[in-house]
């Protein structure tokens, strides 16, 4: 077999070729004889521009192209026509906008040598040798506005928003290029189209850069981004009825006065959700004249009562009225006569083993209706009873606290998050009920601890445990399961209320929690509020996801603050409307529950309690403040004579406790009926006496001493 390979023709023929290859490549190789190459419009790369950046400037003209020829042999030649050389240029050297000329150098692909080949140069425009010609101009970098343009339709009964209701995502558009360039830019331009919109729009659209003229411009300047974010709102609108609810007294009914409003009506736009909630109440309620609460002289004439309208965050007023003024008429003639009552006091409801002393002699009572009635009425004939609620010992425990008792001390809070005045009075609770308080107060405990974290508890508040009663109550599904207390592991586990709203609660008390760190933040110079701030710090998370659970309450509890800080730094004389901006961040607690009707009336006790821990809280606070410089809703109202005005103050706080009382009266509370009855008509009247006398300050301050 081999033999007759050695002995083919095929064979040798096919050597003879590869022979003649190589002494072919090994004479042309060792040949001095060279070819001529022409690399036309090769492109010039630019080095050193981190230089020129720094210096301002910036290369006009990036697309320099230039000719060489090469002279090579034809193997290199080979080489080069596979991977052209390229061109490269520094422009370091340059420090002024101008045309310049720069030198550029040829680099060779690897594996050919600068003596292989001889270049030949062919500068462009004339130039001649290895220069071009470079255009440097001044650079800038700036930020520009974003517009926006609504250029489609929307459907009936929605209202597209303005121009300035766009919002862009970023804010502002990053803009680079030449100087001159860049100046003719005004703004940028995002246009958002479509038809018969019934929803909001938020896409990434594509813009255009607005001279001053406001054209189009078509620059070569370059931008931080392709597309810009865009939110258009597309709101429902209605027009909805107003209305002010009359409660009757004072001798009066609804059929005696005639009520007429400046504004029967108004324009909303919003979310389709919150349009309807609204328009499915029918009527949007500005608030309430009791007949019983007017003045002398809006009894006897009449007169203009002004009410703000309030309306959801979710809302806005189209109709640009942000208050609307009540005309009461009055068509029956009543008068205002005070009777001085001696003989007829007396009290009820006195502790066991206890026997009271009356000790004032003449009361003066006002009393208000009818001229025939009134002259039939004699001193005789009016008995004034005292309820006699609490008994000293009472009041003690509710300021200080007994470790014997339901109103323990509980896990120690940073300083005064609340206020701590909606108490219960022991005495008047049996053991079981006692019992049934407990497990609220410890339920919402673990509900903190559960929630956000073993530190949240350290927010437990009475006022806190109030809010988790009234919401919780009549839910149908709280139970009950024995938990061992955190602070006291050693004892025994307690029966602990769970329910879905006890975590509402929990949510909405570290929400008020963390505002009011924040309020204390604000109140304090920088090294006064640090404890603030560090407290705030670790309560951030814990606050963050209460918010994503609350949202709504959030926002309002926000807005209510930031209302209260108005009022604050105007040293507004409002007091009526300072303790309404605080009433309605309590008001709010009620959106937790469902059915319109409960929410509503819920809502109610919860503002008029509300209001009532903001006047004992500004009457509480009334020495520190004026020491402190301190803004106080009592003493601008009263102009520094707030102490003279106690009389004042007495009488509006019991009649917001009042109206609490009536808002409750209207719940199914169930079980926890009388806890809150307890509250509302004992525990908060002894928390105000107490206050009032300056024996609640008394009280908390020796308390704080003692820790």
């Amino acid at each position: 077999m081999g033999k007759k390979i050695l002995d083919s023709k095929a064979l040798y023929v096919v050597l003879s070729v590869l022979l003649a290859f190589a002494a072919w490549l090994f004479v042309t190789s060792k040949d001095s004889t060279k070819d001529s190459e022409r690399f036309a419009n090769l492109p010039v790369e630019f080095t050193g521009e981190e230089i020129l950046e720094e210096r301002g400037l910036m290369i006009v003209n990036r697309d320099v192209k230039a000719t060489i020829t090469v002279q090579a042999s034809p193997m290199v030649l080979a080489v080069l026509k596979r991977e052209q050389p390229r061109l490269v240029a520094n422009v370091a050297n340059i420090s002024t906008d101008d045309t310049h000329v720069v030198n550029y150098r040829v680099i060779l692909p690897n594996g050919v040598k600068e003596t292989d080949v001889e270049i030949i140069y062919s500068g462009p425009g004339g130039l001649g040798g290895s220069a071009v010609s470079v255009e440097v101009a001044r650079a800038l970098s700036r930020k520009v506005r974003i517009e926006g343009e609504f250029q489609g339709t929307v459907a009936e009964g929605y209202l597209a928003g303005d121009n300035d209701d766009f919002r862009f995502d970023p804010m502002e558009l990053l803009i680079s290029g030449r100087a001159d360039l860049v100046n003719q830019v005004s703004h940028a331009k995002v246009i958002v189209t479509g038809d018969n919109l019934t929803e909001t729009v938020s896409n990434a659209f594509p813009f255009q850069l607005i001279g001053a003229s406001g054209d189009p411009l078509e620059l070569g300047i370059s931008c931080d981004v392709d597309a810009i974010y865009t939110v258009f709102p597309i709101r429902a609108t209605a027009e909805v009825p107003l209305k002010v609810n009359i409660v009757p007294g004072g001798g009066m009914s609804e059929k005696d006065v005639r009520l007429r409003l400046s504004d029967s009506t108004i324009t909303v736009a919003g979310s389709r959700e919150a349009v309807d909630a609204l328009t499915g109440e029918g009527e949007l309620v500005l608030g309430t004249i009791d007949l019983a609460e007017l003045d002398d002289n809006l009894a006897q004439s009449g007169g203009e009562v002004t009410f703000s309208i309030p309306l959801a965050d979710e809302l806005e007023n189209l109709s640009g009225i942000t208050e609307v003024t009540a005309l009461l008429s009055v068509n029956k003639r009543v008068e205002t006569r005070t009777f001085q009552v001696t003989s007829r006091i007396s009290t009820i409801n006195a502790p066991e083993g206890w026997t009271p002393t009356i000790i004032t002699q003449v009361l003066p009572v006002r009393v208000r209706g009818p001229e025939a009635l009134l002259d039939e009425l004699t001193e005789e004939s009016i008995r004034v009873v005292a309820y006699l609620p609490v008994q000293r010992g009472d009041l003690e425990r509710c300021g200080r606290g007994n470790s014997q008792d339901l109103l323990h001390r509980g896990i120690p809070g940073p300083g005064r998050l609340m206020f701590g005045y909606v108490r219960p009075a022991l005495n008047r609770l049996d053991q079981e009920q006692k019992d049934v308080y407990q497990s609220a107060y410890c339920g919402l405990c673990h509900a903190l601890g559960r929630r956000h974290g073993w530190l949240a508890r350290m927010t437990l508040q009475y006022d806190f445990t109030f809010l988790a009663i009234v919401l919780a109550a009549g839910e149908g599904e709280d139970r009950l399961c024995c938990l061992r207390c955190p602070i006291h592991p050693c004892r025994r586990p307690r029966p602990c209320l769970t329910c879905s709203r006890l975590d509402a609660a929990a949510d909405q008390s570290m929400i008020l929690t963390w505002h009011k760190l924040s309020d204390d933040v604000d109140d304090h110079s920088f090294f006064a509020g640090l404890p603030f701030r560090f407290m705030r710090r670790l309560f951030h998370r814990a606050y963050r996801r209460a918010a994503d659970a609350q949202p709504g309450f959030d926002i309002q509890t926000r807005e209510g603050l930031t209302r209260l800080r108005e009022f604050e730094e105007s040293k507004s004389p409002q007091l009526d409307r300072a303790a309404d901006a605080f009433a309605q961040i309590l008001a709010c607690a009620a959106q937790a529950v469902p059915g319109e009707g409960k929410r509503r009336t819920l809502a109610q006790l919860l503002y008029h309690l509300g209001r009532w821990v903001y006047l004992m809280d500004a009457w509480d606070d009334l020495d520190d403040d004026r020491r402190k410089g301190r803004y106080n809703a009592l003493d601008a109202r009263f102009e520094g004579n707030a102490r003279d005005n106690r009389d004042y103050l007495e009488t509006t706080a019991t009649h917001s406790l009042r109206l609490a009382g009536s808002a409750a009266e209207l719940l199914e509370l169930d079980r926890w009926t009388p806890i809150v009855e307890n509250i509302l008509y004992i525990g908060l009247p002894a928390v105000q006496s107490a206050v009032l006398d300056g024996r609640w300050k008394e009280m908390r301050d020796n308390k704080e001493k003692s820790k």
